[in-house]
């Protein structure tokens, strides 16, 4: 038999896992340490492979400045420079990544723990369901006048 309440569940569980449940399992797939790793280890490399074009293409557009400059021995400080800037670059986006993704990591579980309660009130339903006795009632009049009963 299907009930209201087990259809407004039903419904909310089917709601969760087409919208946030898809990406929140995939992060529960991690511990919360490794999912940050994971995520600071991506931002990382993107930025030094952004670095390495940036660096390319700019030594590509600049190229007689950059052979004058290596003939007088004065690339050194325009690289460092870039390499310091690179440094604080890559500091602030690693640590923005690291919050941002506990963040994301405890939120993610905050709604895995709210599916899971809903799973288990689902489950509740089921069971009162089933602990119901469904067998058709007799009557003990019906049993006085000696009919047959047809169940």
């Amino acid at each position: 038999m299907i009930s209201e309440k087990k259809i407004k569940i039903m419904t909310s569980l089917a709601q969760y896992e087409k919208k946030e449940g898809v990406k929140d399992l995939r992060i529960n797939r991690y511990s919360c340490s490794d999912y940050v790793r994971m995520e600071t280890m991506k931002v990382g490399v993107a930025l030094v492979v952004a670095l390495l074009l940036l660096s390319g293409i700019i030594i590509i557009f600049q190229i007689e400045n950059v052979i004058s400059m290596m003939r007088k021995g004065t690339i050194a400080v325009p690289a460092i420079l870039i390499l310091f800037c690179f440094g604080i670059l890559f500091f602030c986006y690693v640590k923005t990544t690291r919050s941002r993704a506990e963040h994301r990591y405890n939120e993610a579980m905050v709604r895995i723990n709210a599916y899971e309660r809903q799973l288990e009130k689902l489950l509740e339903v089921y069971e009162e369901e089933e602990n119901e006795d469904k067998s058709p009632k007799i009557d003990t009049e019906e049993l006085a006048d000696g009919k047959i009963i047809d169940l």
